[in-house]
Parts: C-alpha cells; structure tokens; sequence
C-alpha cells in the first residue's frame, strides 16, 4: 500500500467518533424506547426509561415490558448498523467501533446498576453488537463500492 494511501493513525478524530457514536446510539435508543412505551401505553418517566436503558434486570423475556426493552434494543441495533456508515464510514472498522461501544454501554451498566447478572442482557448485548457489526458493514460496503464519477478530458472543471 503506498505511503500516501495508508489510513492516519488520530487519537483525537477516533476518540470523536467513538462519543459522537455513542451518543447518538443512546439518542436513538431514547428515541425508540419513549415510542415503543408510549405505543403500547407505559406510564413514560425518567426511572423506566433509565432502567431500560443501564439495568440489566428490565432486559427479560418474562413480561411485556421485559420483551418491548429488549425488542428496542434489537431496533437500536439496526440504527447502530446505520450510524456506523455515517459516523465511521468504513466497513473494516465497523467491529472495533461496534465492540467499543457495547463495552462503553457495559460500563456504563455497572456504574449505575452493578455487574449485569441476567442471560437476557448478556443474550441481547450480543446479537445487538452481531446486528450492528453485520449490518454497518454492509451499509460501509455498499458506499465503498459506489462508482467514483471520472470527468471527460474537456469537462469544466
């Protein structure tokens, strides 16, 4: 691969696609969740929400409420598969970028409410990070592979 040509190592532009990503993924996972609660009729607060969103405990397949978190976290796992092609923009680093942010969402889970114990988080954190990597590679690929448009010698330019 010739010199020019060779991604950049930047900490910085990395770094600002990682938060950008995660924040956008939580935005879009509130965004979900607030819908889904209110379609099927859930008294909407800032307690249900951050329990769906950080406690491994309301991601279950025991009740309806269990199932719609879980169910909106498998949605947010399709948007992330998008997000990755506007954020990243390369199918390559669609894992690391993928990984990484299912690792900052388990920290995130530990801080607020301590290891995650339930096979149903551990179960949906997986196919939700399979569904993201799988599908941002595919949106990434079919960018990559788009025709680059050449100009005709006398074109203006």
């Amino acid at each position: 691969m010739p010199p020019h040509s060779r991604p950049q190592f930047d900490p910085p532009k990395i770094l600002g696609q990682i938060s950008l990503l995660q924040l956008a993924l939580y935005l879009s996972l509130g965004l979900i969740l607030v819908c889904l609660n209110w379609l099927t009729g859930y008294n909407l607060s800032i307690q249900l929400l951050g329990q769906q969103f950080f406690s491994g405990d309301a991601i279950n397949f025991s009740s309806i409420a269990g199932v719609l978190t879980v169910f909106a976290h498998l949605l947010n796992a399709v948007a992330g598969g998008f997000l990755l092609s506007i954020v990243v923009k390369r199918a390559k680093q669609c894992l690391d970028f993928t990984v990484t942010a299912r690792l900052i969402d388990l920290v995130c889970c530990c801080a607020v409410q301590g290891w995650p114990r339930t096979l149903g988080w551990w179960m949906t954190s997986v196919l939700s990070a399979a569904i993201m990597a799988v599908l941002g590679e595919w949106f990434c690929m079919r960018i990559e592979l788009q025709e680059i448009p050449l100009r005709q010698i006398g074109d203006d330019l």
